[in-house]
């Protein structure tokens, strides 16, 4: 074999600058046919193969053979005996994972995850992360279901000006909105604000001042704040009704407010009660605590809001209140499926810009804030992700496209780009940590295997979402026989001697201004009007929110939500407590049906468009939600706002008491798609059976 043939050889194997290798080529070309070129050449093609089979020099990097105190174990460097560990202190300098589907990236995230006692917050698009469950029984599982956000309420020591201008630049990043439209956006939170007492002008700072506070190089001065006893923050569907209302008028101005109104309206109808709430969950205890956050079933614009929203509510209030490192605990982000949080495509469109979380990426480092990337396509990511991830991860990847941007970013050699496409099993990775050179390693396995069941995690977790929700879900519960003949809708009439008939009624202590008074009598005489209906009767709208707020400081009222097919719509629910108080007034209460409000407001529409079509409709006629009888047939209604499986008896029970038709109506599309596969685990899902979301029946015509 000639030299030539040999350096092609050794760079092939990237060992052309090997000083070793170039003298044994020279050697070659100076003794060719002689036994020492001979051997010469035998050692240069052995070393080749070794180098080929085995492209890696794992003494580059600081290996363990037993794991320290501080060291997250993760497996074995192949072909070593060697354990692979990583520092905890290394994660805080955020982690990338590429891999395809099932070569385990998330058996991976499973590891880091458990092998820390550090929180954690969980981003779960598929329902993956619950099953943590089975070897860490303290984390605290989230289905977007349970939870309700209030995305207008800045954190703790965050100026109001900047949370205004964050939550401005997250929207707009989602929906792609630009300039034009996030400025009449910022106009009408401002507006808002305003009409809960805050003192606030959208304009009154640049934005290369408020960037450069994000950014942590310049501090904002606080707000003029109202009194704290009776501050209230607006929620997102008053900010719709604004961004719809509001506005200068013009034709630009009304095009603007339309496109925010449009995506706003693509968030708060899809994602149901998520985002109509007025209050937060204890977000800054969270931060302390393993959360999974599963936002499956959400449309991936309002998954990402969620994702970026929460990540830069951490941030921004670690950044006002100074929590730096030592003091603020380690808290890991996994962001999984990263693609769409971290859109190399978004990145490059003049409208959508960078997303925040994306400049964020090297700033939360300082605030002790890791992030874990993974991803199956890392040629999607932003350039910013790639280049703030100290460790990077690369499991197998089909595409060679896909193979070469990671191959690049970690500095693979040619051999050892080789050995990624062709030598990883499923489990197996190259690692590169900071400068020094991948080694290859085959991680371990945590065997989370075993599903765990919405009825599981129901049992394990009710308590836990009591407490971060404090609204646990009505119950809409029934009893389970078709049949009877009461020809009259029951009526619930509390009165105080049934509810305090063993103990004396004292005079309360409460004392309701005139507004919140008639407020407060206007929602016992009139159950479903809707809110903004209520505000005129009060003296206008800032009048009203007073009154409401009043109210709901007192725990006489809450706020719920209907979603029909012209939009949202917030109902006052009465409390115990404020019919205890009506009560002690001399006031009777009563309402129609079982169940919460919102339940109750469906079954009496319901009953209407029923009418409306020539059927006899009745509310809680033989145990049915909403009877519907013409001639000789009969039909039995259900609400449904929750996937249970008692749902499924309520059906069974309904044709088996002689119902020609039951009609399922499910809160969203997910309850009914659930409830569909559980009536068809039970053969119960038939002609005669139909499933339908409940506002899609306001366009029925007629009941077949």
């Amino acid at each position: 074999m000639d030299a030539d043939r040999l350096l092609r050889l050794l760079d092939r194997a990237d060992l052309a600058d090997n000083q070793r290798m170039q003298e044994l080529v020279r050697i070659v070309s100076q003794t060719g046919g002689t036994r020492t070129a001979e051997y010469a050449e035998q050692l240069i093609t052995h070393r080749v193969s070794q180098q080929l089979q085995y492209p890696f020099s794992v003494d580059s990097y600081p290996l363990a053979t037993v794991p320290g105190p501080e060291q997250l174990y993760l497996g074995n460097v192949i072909g070593t005996a060697r354990q692979f560990t990583l520092e905890e202190q290394v994660l805080r300098r955020h982690v990338e994972i590429a891999g395809a589907t099932g070569t385990g990236k998330t058996t991976l995230l499973y590891q880091l995850l458990t092998g820390t006692n550090a929180p954690f917050w969980a981003f779960d698009r598929k329902q993956d992360y619950r099953q943590l469950l089975h070897v860490q029984p303290d984390v605290l599982v989230l289905p977007w279901e349970r939870l309700g956000l209030n995305p207008l309420i800045p954190p703790p020591g965050v100026s109001l000006r900047l949370w205004t201008w964050v939550f401005a630049e997250l929207f707009g990043h989602v929906h792609a909105l630009l300039s034009a439209s996030k400025n009449r956006l910022k106009y009408d939170l401002a507006t808002v604000y305003r009409d809960h007492g805050f003192e606030l002008h959208p304009r009154r700072y640049s934005e290369d001042l408020i960037r450069e506070v994000v950014a942590g190089t310049r501090s904002m001065p606080p707000d003029p704040r109202p009194d704290p006893a009776n501050v209230t923050y607006p929620t997102m569907v008053e900010l719709q009704q604004q961004v719809e209302d509001g506005g200068d008028g013009s034709y630009k101005d009304r095009q603007y407010g339309a496109t925010v109104a449009n995506r706003m309206r693509d968030v708060t109808d899809v994602a149901g009660p998520l985002f109509t709430a007025d209050r937060n969950p204890p977000l800054e205890q969270l931060m302390t605590q393993k959360v999974v956050w599963e936002f499956g079933q959400l449309g991936a614009d309002i998954q990402n809001f969620l994702m970026e929203y929460l990540l830069v509510y951490v941030y921004t209030y670690r950044l006002a209140n100074d929590l730096r490192d030592e003091d603020a605990p380690l808290l890991m982000f996994v962001i999984d499926e990263a693609k769409r949080l971290f859109s190399r495509h978004k990145e490059q469109q003049a409208a959508a810009g960078e997303p925040l979380a994306n400049d964020l990426l090297e700033k939360v480092r300082g605030f002790n804030m890791a992030l874990l990337i993974a991803s199956q396509e890392p040629r999607k990511l932003t350039e910013t992700v790639r280049a703030n991830t100290y460790t990077k991860i690369l499991f197998r990847l089909e595409s060679g496209d896909e193979r070469q941007v990671m191959a690049n970013a970690m500095g693979l050699s040619k051999p050892q780009r080789v050995f990624a496409e062709s030598t990883l099993d499923v489990g197996n990775a190259l690692v590169s940590v900071g400068p020094n050179e991948a080694v290859p390693v085959a991680f371990t396995n945590v065997d989370t295997s075993e599903p765990v069941q919405y009825e599981e995690l129901v049992a394990s977790q009710y308590a836990q979402w009591d407490a971060v929700s404090g609204d646990p879900a009505s119950d809409t519960s029934s009893s389970t026989v078709l049949g009877g003949a009461e020809q009259t809708e029951p009526t619930d009439t509390v009165s105080v001697a049934d509810e305090h008939a063993e103990k004396p009624v004292t005079e309360s202590p409460t004392q309701l201004s005139d507004e919140a008074a008639v407020l407060l009598q206007d929602v016992v005489e009139h159950e479903f009007r809707p809110v903004t209906e209520r505000y005129p009767r009060v003296g206008g709208k800032k009048a009203g929110i007073s009154a409401k707020q009043e109210l709901r400081d007192n725990g006489f009222i809450r706020e719920k939500f209907v979603t029909l097919q012209t939009g949202r719509m917030k109902l006052l629910e009465l409390t115990d407590a404020g019919r205890t108080y009506l009560m002690e007034q001399g006031t009777e209460v009563s309402r129609v049906g079982r169940g919460g409000v919102v339940h109750r407001f469906w079954q009496y529409r319901v009953k209407h468009l029923l009418e409306e079509q020539g059927w006899t409709a009745t509310r809680e006629k033989a145990d049915a939600d909403v009877l519907a009888e013409t001639g000789d047939r009969v039909v039995a209604v259900e609400v449904a706002l929750r996937d249970r499986a008692r749902e499924v008896e309520h059906v069974r029970d309904r044709l088996a008491a002689g119902a020609d038709a039951v009609i399922v109506l499910g809160k969203t599309r997910a309850i009914c798609e659930g409830l569909k596969q559980k009536l068809d685990e039970e053969g119960l899902l038939r002609p005669s059976v139909v499933i339908e979301v409940v506002r899609a029946f306001e366009g029925v015509q007629a009941v077949e």
